[in-house]
């Protein structure tokens, strides 16, 4: 079942419950047990919150977005990814550390995917610290780490590696019903795989290919961005459905529907329709989207 149905069913539920409640429910049982409508309700929030559990999106491989960048044909750019030096700052809080390990994921898989095994190192030592904050450390234990480095030959074992650790932190969170933790990895990872793909074509150079061969790579990226939007909406109704969200989380709720709004404005699937579509797959269609994803990414690893 995907998300957008179990939060219908979480919302149907809830309904339930509050009809259970306003009709005082069956005051006599077959029983004759007055109790039997609270009996009811109360196995409806148990089920809501097992609900719960399974509501948040599985978290993406961190090579998934690294990777179809790199099959569009854009280039390495080392000024992207954010410093590992920083990674000890973002241990103040566990919001800050869970967002900014998605961040380290992605950025661990941009290393990888193209071949920059020697820095991809820096990168694992520095999302190995912050699980060890989040409590989470068996899944980038000193073992993985001396795995990783014993493998820097080969970019496929390093990225099952990286996407192996990251598929045993999420499994942890969610048996352990920390899914505020685990939806804030996800939103690190994604939005860094985003905010990467948006500058690539923010700055692709005008004077390094002809003009055909450069939109031919723009067009690629761009197509890779606007498909982002459906995650990016599975996301937001991820993070609304978490209970006791610190401030800091729930400003980032607000950009996060305020980037989503940038996208329905561009309105690519009426302009598709009408086959218009190559009106907007240039780097000038993504100003909006880029300038809010760099916002919503310096707040997260400043």
């Amino acid at each position: 079942m995907n998300l957008k149905k179990l939060l219908q069913t979480k919302y149907i539920l809830v309904v339930l419950t509050v009809s259970l409640y306003a009709c005082g429910g069956s005051k006599e049982g077959k029983n004759g047990n007055a109790d039997t409508g609270k009996d009811t309700a109360k196995n409806i929030v148990n089920d809501i919150k097992e609900q719960n559990k399974k509501v948040l999106t599985k978290i993406p491989e961190p090579s998934e977005i690294p990777y179809m960048i790199k099959q569009t044909g854009a280039e390495f750019d080392p000024k992207l990814a954010n410093s590992p030096a920083s990674s000890d700052k973002y241990k103040t809080t566990n919001s800050k550390a869970a967002l900014n390990l998605g961040v380290y994921a992605t950025d661990l898989g941009y290393m990888v995917i193209y071949d920059k095994v020697q820095n991809a190192i820096d990168y694992m030592n520095a999302t190995q610290g912050l699980a060890d904050k989040l409590g989470i450390a068996g899944a980038f234990s000193p073992a993985t780490v001396k795995r990783f480095k014993d493998n820097l030959s080969s970019i496929d074992s390093l990225t099952k590696i990286i996407n192996e650790s990251m598929k045993k932190s999420d499994d942890y969170l969610k048996s352990e019903e920390r899914n505020d933790i685990a939806a804030l990895i996800f939103t690190g990872s994604f939005l860094e795989g985003l905010f990467v793909a948006t500058e690539l074509v923010a700055n692709y150079p005008k004077d390094e290919l002809p003009e055909e061969a450069r939109i031919q790579v723009l067009v690629g990226l761009v197509r890779e961005v606007i498909k982002q939007k459906v995650p990016l909406g599975e996301l937001i109704k991820a993070l609304k459905a978490l209970n006791d969200k610190p401030a800091d989380v729930n400003k980032l709720v607000t950009d996060l529907e305020e980037l989503y709004k940038i996208y329905e404005d561009l309105n690519m699937e009426e302009k598709i329709r009408k086959n218009k579509g190559d009106l907007i797959l240039s780097d000038k269609s993504l100003i909006g989207i880029t300038k809010k994803v760099n916002a919503i990414r310096a707040d997260i690893v400043n």
